[in-house]
């Protein structure tokens, strides 16, 4: 029985400590969910705290920006900044923001406005620096303005002061005009006067150029025909004129001398020939003085003195005073002719001592004629050097002046004058 006792007894106690650990454990456990619980409470109460904070500073911020997008005037959507990642969580919408400025847009607008009142774009932003800027601007033009007014000022006054001038000017214009209009007048008759006696005057010039248009046209037919029958004459003439110029060639050959030598002193330096007076030889005629057979020239001879059938000559130029002049030599100068007289043109360029007066001179003493053209009538045409141009710069050569041609087609005979300026000497000496 009281064994039994004891061991009830300890069953009890060991009950009451589980239950006391249960209840420990219960007690604890709820301690700690009512620690966290009230860290959470908290928490919420934060978060709620915060939440409202948050939503009166989007409010706050909603109105800056709606009353920003009124000052701006520029509104429209922004969805957020360039090249910034905005992604949320599945079911919830990422967040926009509709009729407010645009800052692209914005920083654009400035810089146009900049732009405009010629402000250096790298000031349009800030807006501070940009109103700063046109502040400047506003200044520097406000002021450019006041200074224009006292130009505009100072320039009245010159222009009153020339208004002034130019009245008393026109005044004096005016009288000026006044006068000149009564002399028009005066003018305008006199002239009236003479226009209508011009027009009597140019009628009957008129009527005499009429006339004198229908004599040019009878003219001009009669000229036809007479120009057509002067044609056949003058081709007939042409083919007359070069059988002559063939048998009146120039050039005597050295075997045909024009005389012979009769006697010579080579100490008195003369000679006489068998040409005279009675030869139409003149006085001052140069031959070449050759061997009997033409073929060497030994001198040249000057005419000093003339007999009927004879002439003395003055001997120069002796090739060799070995050779002397002596009897049976030849003597010729192919512009002398007994018989012959010729009708010579001169054509080109003739230089001192050989100048065309010179040599006109002394084709002339030697009994031909020197013309002023070509015509069927010459007989020689005797070339200088090239003739200088119309221009004065350069020289035409003479086988393209028109006078040379002429002579090719009339055949006449030509000769240079080089050829012949052995014969010339007496003209220049």
């Amino acid at each position: 029985m009281h064994t039994r006792e004891r061991g009830a007894a300890h069953i009890n106690i060991f009950f009451f400590l589980v239950m006391l650990v249960l209840f420990l454990g219960a007690l604890g456990f709820g301690y700690v969910q009512l620690t966290e619980k009230s860290a959470v409470d908290e928490r919420i109460t934060a978060i709620l705290s915060r939440n409202q904070q948050l939503e009166h500073e989007l409010l706050v911020y909603d109105h800056y920006v709606q009353d920003l997008a009124g000052v701006a005037g520029a509104a429209g959507t922004y969805d957020g900044r360039d090249g910034y990642n905005y992604e949320l969580e599945d079911g919830v919408d990422k967040k926009t923001l509709e009729g407010v400025t645009i800052p692209g847009q914005l920083k654009s607008l400035l810089t146009d406005f900049a732009g405009q009142m010629q402000i250096p774009q790298s000031t349009a932003t800030p807006v501070q620096s940009l109103l700063t800027q046109v502040k400047q601007t506003v200044d520097a033009r406000d002021k450019r303005v006041t200074d224009l007014q006292g130009q505009n000022t100072t320039l009245g006054a010159q222009v009153n002061s020339m208004r002034e001038a130019v009245s008393q000017a026109n005044q004096q214009k005016t009288t000026e005009v006044t006068q000149l209009n009564e002399e028009k007048n005066d003018l305008r008759q006199n002239i009236t006067t003479v226009t209508e006696r011009l027009e009597i005057q140019i009628a009957d010039l008129r009527a005499e150029v009429q006339r004198k248009n229908q004599e040019l046209d009878s003219e001009r037919e009669d000229r036809s025909t007479s120009e057509a029958a002067a044609s056949k004459e003058k081709n007939t003439l042409r083919a007359q004129i070069g059988v002559l110029a063939s048998k009146m060639a120039l050039g005597s050959p050295p075997e045909q001398p024009d005389g012979s030598v009769l006697s010579a002193s080579q100490v008195t330096r003369r000679a006489w020939v068998d040409l005279g007076r009675k030869d139409m030889l003149p006085r001052g005629t140069v031959f070449q003085i050759t061997s009997p057979d033409g073929a060497k020239i030994k001198a040249y001879g000057r005419v000093d003195k003339l007999e009927y059938d004879r002439a003395e000559l003055e001997v120069f130029n002796l090739a060799d005073r070995f050779d002397p002049i002596v009897k049976g030599d030849q003597v010729r100068n192919d512009l002398y002719d007994r018989t012959l007289r010729r009708n010579i043109y001169l054509l080109g360029r003739f230089s001192y001592p050989l100048t065309k007066p010179a040599v006109k001179l002394k084709l002339q003493e030697l009994g031909n004629t020197v013309v002023d053209a070509v015509s069927p009538g010459v007989d020689l045409v005797i070339v200088g050097s090239d003739s200088l141009n119309e221009e004065g710069d350069g020289f035409t050569p003479v086988t393209e002046m028109q006078e040379y041609k002429d002579a090719l087609s009339l055949n006449i005979e030509i000769t240079t004058l080089v050829k012949l300026r052995d014969f010339l000497r007496g003209a220049s000496e």
